[in-house]
Order: C-alpha cells, then sequence, then structure tokens
C-alpha cells in the first residue's frame, strides 16, 4: 500500500472514480466544481489516471447519457451537476436510472460557505439544509463529502453501493472548498472492488429443482420477464430453455430479452391461462386489476430483489421468492431441466412446442 502525495480533493476522488472503472463524467460545470475541471486538465497534462470529464448541455441529458454509459460498459459512471439547481435539472431521469438499476454516481456541487469564499449573492440561495434530501427516495446512498473524510473512501464506497444487486443511482454533495482542500494522504488504490461488491449467484439448487420441476409438469408453463436483457449473456439462456422445453415467454421492451420472432414468445400477458408461472428479473409482471394469474396455478419469482423491498406496497403473491442472478438462475435452471427431464416431460415439452 503507497500512500498518496497530498493532492486536492477534486483531483482524488477522479482518481478513485478510475480505479473504480469510471470512464466518464457527464459534466454539466456551475463555478463550485471548477476545481474538478482543474484537476482532470492536471492529470491529463501529467499522464495520471482520470476519469474524463464529458461536457453536458444540461443534467438530464448528462444522466441519460451516463445510464448509457453504465449500460452498455456494465461498469459504473457518474455525472456533475451544478448546485441544487442542477440537481433538479436531472429530473424525470433520475426516476429512469433509479427503476432502470443503473449504477450512476450524481456528484453534485455545493456552494461555498466560508465567508472569504463568498463572493456572489447566489451562494446563500443555492444552499439546501439536506441536499441529498432532494433526491434521497431515488437513490441508494448519499453523502455530503467534509473536509475530515478520505475521499478514496467516500468515493468506493458511493460506488461499491451503487454496483450492489439490485444496482442503483448514488448522490454525494461536493461543497466547493472541500474540492480544493488538500485530501488525507491515503491508499492510492482504493476502489469499490478493494471493499468488495456482493455478487449473486444462482440460487438455492433445491429451490431451482422444483422450479424445474413445475416447469417440466406444467400443461401451459409461462415465463415473464422485463430485464433478463440487462445481460446479453442471459439472453441464449432464456432462447434455448423456451425452445428446448416448450416454455412461452412474454417479455417487455425495456432491454431486448427475446427476439421477438422467437416462436414461443407470447405478446401480452397470457398469464391466466398458465398453471405455471416463473417470473424472472420483472418488477411488476401483471397489473392484478386487469389479468392475474388462476388461484390454482404456481406462480415463482426470480430476482435480486425478489420481494422488491423499495416498493411500499406490492400485493403480487409468490409460491417461491428466489434471489439470484437471472444470468446464473438460467444457467442454473437449464441444467436443472435437462437432467430432470425424463421422457414424460419430454413428451409434454414436443406437445407444448406444436401448440
Amino acid at each position: 500500500m503507497t500512500a498518496t502525495a497530498p493532492a486536492e480533493t477534486a483531483a482524488v476522488l477522479l482518481a478513485t472514480a478510475a480505479q473504480c472503472r469510471v470512464e466518464r463524467v457527464w459534466f454539466t460545470s456551475g463555478s463550485e466544481l471548477s476545481s474538478l475541471q482543474e484537476a482532470e486538465a492536471r492529470a491529463r497534462a501529467h499522464g495520471e489516471a482520470t476519469a474524463e470529464l464529458v461536457t453536458c448541455p444540461h443534467e438530464h441529458a448528462a444522466l441519460s447519457a451516463a445510464m448509457g454509459d453504465a449500460m452498455v460498459r456494465r461498469q459504473p459512471s457518474m455525472t456533475a451537476c451544478h448546485a441544487d439547481l442542477g440537481l433538479l435539472h436531472h429530473g424525470g431521469a433520475l426516476h429512469n436510472a433509479f427503476r432502470g438499476n443503473y449504477p450512476v454516481l450524481l456528484l453534485g456541487g455545493y456552494p461555498p460557505t466560508h465567508p472569504e469564499s463568498r463572493t456572489s449573492p447566489v451562494f446563500w440561495k443555492q444552499q439546501r439544509w439536506d441536499p441529498g434530501g432532494v433526491v434521497r427516495q431515488y437513490v441508494k446512498w448519499d453523502h455530503r463529502l467534509a473536509a475530515h473524510d478520505d475521499p478514496r473512501t467516500v468515493m468506493a464506497r458511493a460506488l461499491q453501493v451503487s454496483m450492489a444487486a439490485p444496482r442503483g443511482p448514488a448522490y454525494l454533495a461536493l461543497p466547493d472548498e472541500v474540492g480544493r482542500a488538500r485530501a488525507p494522504a491515503g491508499d492510492q488504490g482504493a476502489s469499490y472492488r478493494g471493499l468488495g461488491v456482493p455478487q449473486l449467484g444462482g440460487g438455492d439448487q433445491d429451490q431451482v429443482a422444483e422450479v424445474a420441476h413445475r416447469l417440466l409438469a406444467a400443461r401451459q408453463p409461462l415465463l415473464l420477464t422485463d430485464r433478463v436483457g440487462d445481460d446479453p449473456a442471459a439472453v441464449p439462456y432464456l432462447d434455448e430453455i423456451a425452445s428446448e422445453f416448450g416454455v412461452a415467454v412474454t417479455a417487455t421492451r425495456h432491454r431486448m430479452n427475446l427476439r421477438d420472432d422467437h416462436p414461443a414468445r407470447r405478446h401480452g400477458w397470457g398469464v391466466a391461462d398458465a398453471d405455471a408461472v416463473l417470473v424472472v428479473a420483472h418488477p411488476v409482471p401483471w397489473v392484478p386489476a386487469r389479468e392475474a394469474p388462476s388461484p390454482d396455478a404456481w406462480v415463482g419469482v426470480v430476482d435480486s430483489d425478489p420481494a422488491q423491498t423499495e416498493i411500499p406496497l406490492y400485493e403480487l403473491p409468490a409460491d417461491l421468492r428466489l434471489q439470484a442472478d437471472a444470468t446464473r438462475f438460467l444457467r442454473s435452471l437449464q441444467e436443472a431441466l435437462r437432467r430432470a427431464a425424463d421422457a414424460g416431460a419430454r413428451e409434454r415439452a414436443r406437445q407444448r412446442i406444436a401448440r
């Protein structure tokens, strides 16, 4: 472990972000964020690792770009916004980031509060009692950086929480004076990977086996998904399970979960007709006021948060709720289906495929 030479907090934040695999900060400037611009310019001039600042005309566009960045790379991204108004300008894109499970850190400026630094009337008007409170219902974590904090630990922690399943946005307020202050010496290698990001597996194998048994025994099994395609590696498993075992699939367009012309694909719910319903990575698989599974149907739910604990009221029933990574679960399910499929199960699958 190597101690860093004293550096401005802004520089340490950008260097740590780069170590955490943040490539870009989608940046909408403000006077209290100039320390970040200066830090990036110095790092580029000296060939040092830093996250790149990409200038954006508006925070809504910046957050939308950051979501695309995180989606394509499957790594965290960041925005930087100007004080309270810039934070508000993220607008509905913040709802999209939260509901879409995008690991994006919103870095928000905060006006100077030291009397000698308050050189404009607007610095008084930009203050809010609790800047994190503006976004707290739509982020997984928030913090206002203080001069006594280790910015390496704070940045790594923000991105660790953001990347932990279910992924989602986080918010860090950066006061003007703190960004320009010398950061305490610390570990150059600090990153969210150093803290450790919990990884979900394929699920409890007894429960996976039960899911396989229910699908094989069903006359009309149905799988519903919204975001299996968050990980493109999951799509072939879903394709093969549907094709080999005659499982109908209803998939939204949140991602490319299954090609539109797949013979197993159903457009619309059709959940009332199924006798075995498997929900994989879908927060709202049906709307009870419009359609719901039969009371006699078996219902299983697989998700990184299968109880959807961040939704205050959630009345959709299930016989089994399994916490798992969708890709690893589908791989485990495919293996369990192949192990359990006897001649009778294969014949039922053939009949389902024919129908």
